[in-house]
This record gives C-alpha cells, structure tokens and sequence, in this order.
C-alpha cells in the first residue's frame, strides 16, 4: 500500500552525514511506492536527492524543476 509522508525540515539540526542517513531512508521508502512530501532549505539535500524542486519565496511558487540529478529520479 502506498502512502503519502510529509516531512517539514527533516535534516535540521543534523550533521552531513546524519542528514544523508535520513534521506537514504527517505530514497529506501520511496522505492517501496511512497510519495514523499518534503519541505527543506538546505538545497544541496534537494538536488542530491529530489527528483522534483518545487521553489518559493514569499509564499509564491517561483520555480519548478524536474531534478535529473537527482537520486530519487
């Protein structure tokens, strides 16, 4: 069964390689048919791991990026 996660800064507080534990977990759910919501300020987590970059600034949507870089893609 699939399910949705939403996550609200889930590396704050976290060192590198903490941060990166948890978004292997995140990679190891998504694989699994998760959808993962996530909101983060930290962008070199959202290009190293997002297959998606929704960007806003001032509660608008400026930018949407499909992340080819991305681990999760």
């Amino acid at each position: 069964m699939s399910e949705l996660i939403i996550l609200d800064e889930p590396t704050t507080g976290l060192d590198g390689k903490e941060s990166d534990k948890m978004m292997e977990l995140m990679l190891t759910l998504q694989k699994r048919g998760h959808t993962i919501i996530m909101v983060t300020h930290n962008m070199r987590i959202a290009e190293e791991y997002a297959d998606r970059i929704i960007a806003m600034e001032n509660g608008r949507v400026t930018g949407d990026y499909h992340n080819m870089r991305g681990r999760a893609s």
